[in-house]
């Protein structure tokens, strides 16, 4: 059996970027976890940032790119609180995220939301609609108002906010 060599902080990042693309708050969260040297996960990072195996905004970019993709995608908010909880610094992210949404975000999002809305409403279930427009980040104002260009008016019965 051959003697195990020591974990070196460099390897194990390189094995979880093979995996998935991380930012380097989490990078070092779980080299941590991993009860490396700190002062050796800290070296580790910086190498991997200046060969650009670790790079934030990329990380932000690709996931906003990601979630654009979607269906509907996730209010501004949302996402901010996405990459906030990534540990993306906010002074990456803000920018990136107006880079990435562009200027006529808010107005293209409502515009995507009233085809979203429209496309489902008639599949009966407005407060579930509601509900998962919500969980998305949009506020009540913006589905109220989302539901209505559709013809749909939330009587006290579909309202979320008033079904116990």
């Amino acid at each position: 059996m051959k003697p195990s060599r020591p974990v070196e902080p460099l390897d194990q990042l390189v094995r979880m970027l093979a995996r998935r693309d991380l930012s380097r708050d989490e990078a070092r969260r779980r080299l941590l976890s991993l009860e490396l040297d700190p002062d050796q996960v800290e070296e580790a990072l910086e190498q991997a940032v200046a060969r650009r195996w670790l790079d934030d905004r990329r990380l932000a970019e690709n996931f906003i790119r990601k979630a654009l993709e979607a269906d509907l995608p996730p209010s501004r908010e949302l996402l901010e609180e996405r990459l906030a909880a990534r540990g993306v610094p906010p002074e990456i992210a803000g920018p990136t995220l107006d880079q990435g949404l562009g200027s006529d975000w808010n107005r293209t999002l409502r515009e995507r939301l009233k085809r979203y809305v429209l496309s489902r409403v008639d599949r009966g279930h407005p407060a579930r609609l509601f509900g998962r427009l919500a969980r998305q980040g949009f506020g009540i104002d913006e589905v109220r108002e989302a539901f209505a260009a559709c013809g749909v008016d939330l009587d006290d019965e579909n309202d979320p906010r008033t079904v116990a």
